[in-house]
């Protein structure tokens, strides 16, 4: 069977093809993708060619991506945990050719085994359910540091992750402030994400905090991979203090741990996805945890994907946060 797909062929190059996908396996679950969410940090590493070294890495062409909600078509002999027509988020899928069998997220057909499909609730829409890894990182990332009710957390970026990041912060009990240099982003932070903005293109931030707080804060998220900065991170720390590193590092990132030390502080760090945070994610959605459509700046029919991913991921020529692609018409 043929899926209609969104394929990198080579670096910076967007187009949409056909791949092959595999005959169903006795665990596996085919779906028809009603829309799916672009990661715009991961895919934009992909786009680049800048993850072709990570754990074997991905290969051109492929399929970028790894989160979409659909509907089962059909599903393996053995399968238990689904039945035909019922809505359910995937993670990636099955590709026999026409890509590498390592990708998989933004296709119209998808397989994959039962083990990365999930029943979702009712009361979570699809836009919102397609993003369910992204969601799962801000949850992940959030629920790493201890803290108790009204802790102080700063969140370093004003983007998808760090905007989830904060949210589910907030839903523990912390005081968060984002800091960012995007104001569309961080307009939409103060209305929906966090406590207090700081825009670091007109306000220097290790100054900002520690005037406010001259002791330090509690815990700062870092989302946006910058090395070099991560000194301030430690300034801008309590004694005692949580250092939480979420963002996807390419390269290298040596940094001197003596001042960590001194100040005894503990670092965190997150990465990908695992089955028992993604059903703890599905639990915090429908606590209501997070409030995700407001965050969903941009849905584009997917023939349109190219273009999108051009301006708003490869060339940044407009601003986005959140970006669905909608698979619902042919």
């Amino acid at each position: 069977m043929d899926s209609e797909a969104i394929l990198f062929t080579q670096a910076n190059k967007i187009t949409t093809g056909k791949v092959t996908l595999p005959s169903l396996a006795a665990h596996d679950v085919l779906i028809r993708t009603s829309y799916s969410f672009i990661s715009t940090g991961t895919e934009r590493w992909a786009l680049e060619g800048l993850m072709s070294w990570r754990k074997g890495g991905l290969q051109f062409p492929l399929v970028p991506g790894y989160q979409k909600v659909g509907y089962v078509q059909q599903v393996g002999k053995e399968v238990t945990s689904v039945a035909p027509g019922q809505r359910v988020f995937m993670t990636r899928g099955k590709i026999a050719s026409g890509a590498s069998s390592k990708s998989g997220g933004h296709m119209q057909y998808s397989v994959e085994s039962e083990n990365e499909v999930y029943v979702l609730p009712e009361t979570v829409p699809d836009e919102v359910a397609a993003g369910l890894v992204v969601i799962q990182v801000g949850w992940n990332t959030a629920d790493r540091p201890s803290l108790t009710s009204g802790d102080v957390s700063v969140v370093i970026g004003d983007g998808i992750i760090g905007q989830l990041t904060s949210q589910g912060l907030r839903a523990r009990g912390a005081v968060v402030y984002i800091a960012g240099r995007h104001k569309f982003r961080l307009d939409i932070a103060h209305k929906h994400s966090s406590d207090n903005v700081i825009n670091v293109t007109r306000n220097n931030l290790l100054e900002t905090i520690g005037e406010e707080y001259t002791d330090g804060v509690d815990i700062i998220v870092e989302t946006v991979c910058k090395p070099a900065d991560t000194l301030s991170y430690f300034q801008m720390l309590r004694h005692g203090g949580q250092l939480v590193f979420a963002s996807y590092h390419a390269k290298d990132n040596l940094v001197d741990l003596a001042p960590a030390q001194d100040k005894e502080i503990t670092c965190h760090t997150t990465g990908g996805f695992r089955r028992t945070r993604m059903l703890e994610t599905i639990k915090a959605l429908s606590r209501n945890d997070f409030n995700v459509e407001p965050l969903i700046t941009h849905r584009i029919p997917w023939r349109d994907a190219p273009g999108a991913y051009e301006r708003l991921i490869r060339d940044k020529t407009e601003e986005s946060l959140g970006i669905v692609l909608d698979w619902t018409s042919d």
